[in-house]
């Protein structure tokens, strides 16, 4: 079983990276973006997921973009 020292460095090296690519590139820049690009699209509540939560849904489904 490899379970040396080197093992430990090499996934807690590989931990790290990953946190902080979570970190910084997606949680301080993908997310904002994302939001951003979605607008209204971000705060409509289907009908099913409120029933899940027990809130109310959204009034009625947004248009679609485009005027479609």
């Amino acid at each position: 079983m490899a379970s040396g020292p080197e093992t430990v460095k090499i996934l807690a090296t590989g931990l790290a990276a990953g946190i902080l690519i979570d970190a910084t590139i997606i949680r301080a820049l993908l997310v904002p973006a994302v939001v951003s690009l979605f607008g209204r699209w971000n705060w409509w509540l289907p009908p099913g997921a409120a029933r899940l939560l027990r809130v109310r849904p959204s009034p009625e489904p947004l248009a679609q973009p485009g005027g479609a």
